[in-house]
């Protein structure tokens, strides 16, 4: 069997499911360890005022890692889902596709996040808070992230050998799925569940309701 059928075939049905089982166990651990701590609530001051908030909020401290934060984490959502050559094969394995975006717009997109990816590195290496508290796992995890839009560029340029490209394309996608539910990636489900209301509070909130 050739690499790029096995990637595709098998080896893509064991990453989905790794993906799939790992983002759920997660999800539910989370929410049990939610109701440990603070409230949802607990995460906003109704009684601050909006620009006392928005100082000492990480966007009013940093605003540019936080618009070029915002950025990444939209491509890295967009572009995969809505890629064509990702839904040609969406098609072709289960019957369903998304809507496709112009492969000029992928393009960009990838650019845009290949510099927002040197752009964290950068910091990391030249911002001494921030290099204080990197480690080898940090560094690691960037380039876990950025090797399958990168591998993805070169291949739609041919900028290198087409096969070859393709499947180190498919290896570091499916390497950023399986990784994305064990590792700090996790972090962009954390951010929802750890806001999310616990129930706890929602019945607390009803009893004291009933007692007035």
């Amino acid at each position: 069997m050739p690499l790029y059928d096995f990637l595709t075939g098998p080896m893509m049905w064991v990453t989905v499911a790794l993906f799939v089982s790992g983002m759920v166990y997660k999800a539910i651990r989370l929410r049990q360890l939610a109701s440990l701590v603070r409230p949802a609530n607990d995460f906003f001051n109704p009684n601050a005022s909006f620009k006392k908030s928005f100082k000492t909020s990480l966007p009013g401290r940093y605003p540019v890692t936080t618009i070029v934060s915002i950025v990444f984490h939209l491509i890295l959502f967009v572009v995969p889902l809505f890629l064509k050559g990702h839904n040609i094969l969406l098609d072709a394995s289960l019957g369903i596709s998304l809507p496709m975006m112009p492969d000029h717009t992928a393009d960009n997109l990838t650019m845009i996040c290949i510099c927002c990816c040197l752009f964290f590195l950068l910091r990391r290496l030249l911002v001494r808070r921030v290099r204080v508290i990197s480690f080898f796992s940090d560094y690691l995890i960037l380039a876990i992230v950025i090797l399958p839009f990168l591998t993805g560029f070169i291949a739609y340029h041919r900028l290198l050998p087409y096969d070859t490209v393709l499947n180190l394309h498919i290896i570091t996608g499916q390497l950023m799925l399986v990784a994305m539910p064990y590792t700090r990636l996790a972090h962009m489900i954390v951010f929802f569940i750890m806001r999310m209301p616990r129930p706890t509070a929602r019945l607390k909130l009803k009893e004291s309701r009933g007692t007035i």
